[in-house]
């Protein structure tokens, strides 16, 4: 009962015409007192006879315009700003993404994704997507070297992103090779493969055809290739056939992440070997009895 006589004191200081408060803490008072307020039993029927009595008697009062009180102008600008916030909030949850990365370095790594998508990255490779993936798209990007076996999905495609170039299948088995040379190559080993460069519809690619992209010309070479020394890496080696010099050295640059010193003028010479331990100074010295010359690794 001492907070119903608190809040009493209250009101009749307002209708003596006391000042409204004037801080938020002096509004804060009121409610506070009013919520522990106690109600007293009444009886509703009495109350309703004595309440239409009196409305019968008195003339109904002038109604008087209120000035606006600058705290509950404060009070909703405050419940605006901070609905605003919350919408800004779940909005940004609902579209926001988190980017998701697998990379192999020195070994060649397997990856299980969650469309059941296994991928298998070479060495200094790198795949990108985020939390959205499986769910509204089944988009990856690629810097390197990748061996794809698509869970197969008609409804939702699964595309591989290289530069300018988007590999696009609906369930197959492929590789893509895009290291940062300004070349992509695709071999399909099993179903069909789509390709779109700069948006539009490129070629499309049959089991053991091999498709190098020349980004820069926006160029597409189809061709055969033998599915032993493209994809031998997959066995942890690397097998050329007749291939130039220039082009050994940059393919075992790319997927060993490191850099060769040799003789220039050895660029053209045709190299056919097998290299079974991917070891850079090993390769090296390899390199070197096979030339007769001194070919070593570029210290960082």
């Amino acid at each position: 009962m001492e907070n119903n006589r608190k809040l009493g004191d209250i009101l009749s200081d307002l209708e003596r015409g006391n000042h409204l408060p004037q801080s938020e803490s002096g509004f804060q008072t009121i409610w506070d007192a009013a919520a522990k307020f106690e109600y007293p039993e009444q009886d509703e029927n009495a109350a309703w006879v004595r309440f239409k009595s009196n409305l019968e008697s008195e003339p109904l009062p002038t109604p008087v315009k209120l000035k606006q009180n600058i705290y509950r102008t404060w009070a909703v600008a405050a419940s605006v700003a901070l609905l605003l916030a919350f919408s800004s909030y779940f909005l940004v949850q609902k579209f926001s993404t988190n980017p998701i990365e697998y990379v192999a370095t020195t070994h060649n790594e397997i990856v299980k994704l969650d469309d059941g998508t296994i991928i298998t990255l070479n060495r200094n490779s790198k795949i990108t997507t985020d939390s959205k993936f499986g769910k509204s798209h089944r988009n990856v990007t690629l810097i390197g070297e990748a061996f794809f076996e698509v869970n197969k999905n008609t409804a939702i495609p699964f595309i591989v992103k290289t530069g300018s170039l988007q590999t696009k299948v609906t369930g197959t088995k492929f590789d893509v090779e895009s290291y940062s040379t300004g070349y992509t190559h695709v071999a399909l080993t099993e179903g069909s493969v789509e390709l779109i460069l700069n948006n539009k519809n490129a070629a499309s690619l049959r089991p053991g055809e091999l498709a190098i992209i020349n980004h820069s010309k926006n160029e597409v070479q189809i061709s055969t290739f033998e599915s032993g020394k493209t994809l031998s890496w997959l066995e942890s080696k690397l097998m050329f056939e007749n291939t130039p010099l220039s082009e050994v050295i940059n393919r075992l640059e790319e997927v060993l992440g490191v850099k060769f010193d040799y003789p220039k003028e050895l660029d053209s010479v045709l190299i056919t070997t097998s290299f079974t331990e991917l070891n850079p100074e090993l390769i090296a010295e390899v390199l070197s009895q096979t030339l007769q010359t001194k070919v070593s690794v570029v210290k960082k």
